[in-house]
């Protein structure tokens, strides 16, 4: 399982419902998100799990 700096935010694609997003994807699948550019929400890796932060602020195209 690849691990995630605590603390650390990500802005991430939004493919669901975040709670199926949050407890369904694997790692692995979830890294590949992360890789995405149509971001438009942020995450926080804390405590071993994802909190959800809210929308991405809007990013420059």
């Amino acid at each position: 399982m690849r691990q995630y700096p605590g603390g650390t935010v990500f802005v991430v694609t939004h493919g669901g419902p975040m709670s199926r997003l949050l407890s369904e994807l694997a790692a692995d699948e979830f890294w590949e998100m992360l890789q995405g550019n149509c971001a438009c929400n942020m995450l926080r890796f804390c405590r071993d799990r994802f909190q959800y932060l809210g929308p991405a602020p809007n990013m420059p195209k």
